[in-house]
């Protein structure tokens, strides 16, 4: 492949892809040009896994390297592509499920050389595995992500609290997609995580109330529904300035934008279909000056609702309120038609 035939292309994410050195010796033009490489569950035709030596140098102009793993061990015997500095890298994240008591000792080098890195994502194992690594780096990082399927809380929020203390990173974001439904317990457990500013639950319990996280500014929840006192809760997340639904009426998201003065952002990917006709943009851009020091809301719907909303003789940009397409994954679609929940695989990649 050349890579004059893709220069548009800055994103490349591979799912389930046997990677050889031949396969990737005829991408790595394109590599080179590319800010975003993502790999979940890479497969290799070599026991030694070359792919970790020939892979990263390729990228050389990349900004985000994402590598999810659910079976495979994802760090390679060799791990000398670790104790490489790659200069324009600013988000590294690193999942795998099956870390045990392994741990990946060539990290400790790597944060040192890449102190450029703004925001590390990882799951609660990792941490729980390489305390000692993360506790003697020097690195600083603006954001720690963290995918917890069964947060430990009380080992996690100790560990978490002490590298925020040591000033490893300033904001926390915690990803929980459990098999446990999250309740009001969990909410009252999260109140002690210092610097939890994101908060993404795949699946709430009805009437659970985030009001007390008061640090929060960014939550993504799957149905809107699930939250009882929408006001309320826009009252109490002062610093709340993004929101993302999987579905969500218009009424849904009318006490965010009248009562959350820092929000800017709202991106619903399906808008409940009896809501197509009336999602009136004046109408909802009435309500905003009404709140002091209000900043201007943007809301990110999907093709069909803001087709709806440009012809019907609504303006889409009303002063305060903008509607825009939301940019969306087909896979996402599919798994939020069919089931009514956020994915996390896809959205994990938005942090």
């Amino acid at each position: 492949m050349k890579a004059d035939q893709f220069k548009s292309l800055t994103e490349i994410r591979l799912t389930n892809v046997t990677f050889s050195d031949v396969g990737i010796s005829r991408i790595k033009e394109i590599l080179g040009q590319v800010e975003t490489v993502k790999l979940v569950n890479p497969r290799f035709t070599s026991p030694n896994q070359e792919f970790y030596v020939s892979f990263p140098q390729y990228c050389t102009n990349v900004k985000k390297l994402c590598i999810q793993s659910m079976k495979i061990p994802i760090v390679g015997r060799d791990n000398g592509w670790l104790l490489r500095q790659y200069p324009t890298l600013e988000h590294f994240e690193l999942k795998n499920y099956e870390y045990g008591n392994r741990t990946v000792d060539e990290l400790a080098e790597f944060f040192e050389q890449n102190t450029n890195i703004k925001t590390f994502a990882t799951n609660t194992d990792f941490i729980l595995a390489h305390i000692n690594i993360l506790e003697d780096t020097k690195a600083k990082w603006d954001v720690l992500s963290i995918r917890s399927g069964c947060i430990k809380f009380e080992r996690l929020r100790d560990i978490l609290n002490e590298l925020h203390e040591r000033g490893l990173f300033k904001e926390l974001h915690i990803y929980f997609n459990g098999t446990s439904i999250f309740n009001q317990a969990m909410v009252h457990e999260l109140i002690s995580f210092n610097g939890l500013t994101k908060l993404f639950v795949g699946s709430m319990q009805d009437g659970t109330d985030l009001s007390p996280l008061i640090g929060l500014k960014q939550i993504c929840i799957s149905m809107a529904s699930e939250i009882t006192n929408k006001r309320a809760l826009a009252e109490a997340l002062v610093n709340l300035e993004f929101i993302q639904f999987a579905i969500a009426s218009v009424d849904d998201i009318q006490p965010f934008v009248r009562f959350s003065p820092k929000l800017t952002k709202i991106d619903v990917f399906h808008v409940k279909k009896n809501d197509e006709h009336i999602f009136n943009v004046e109408q909802l851009n009435k309500a905003r000056p009404k709140l002091i020091n209000a900043r201007k809301v943007t809301i990110y719907v999907d093709e069909q609702i803001y087709l709806a909303v440009k012809w019907a003789k609504n303006r889409t940009n009303r002063g305060l309120i903008e509607i825009k397409r939301g940019v969306r994954c087909d896979a996402l679609n599919h798994n939020i038609k069919h089931r009514g929940k956020l994915s996390n695989n896809g959205l994990n990649f938005l942090i």
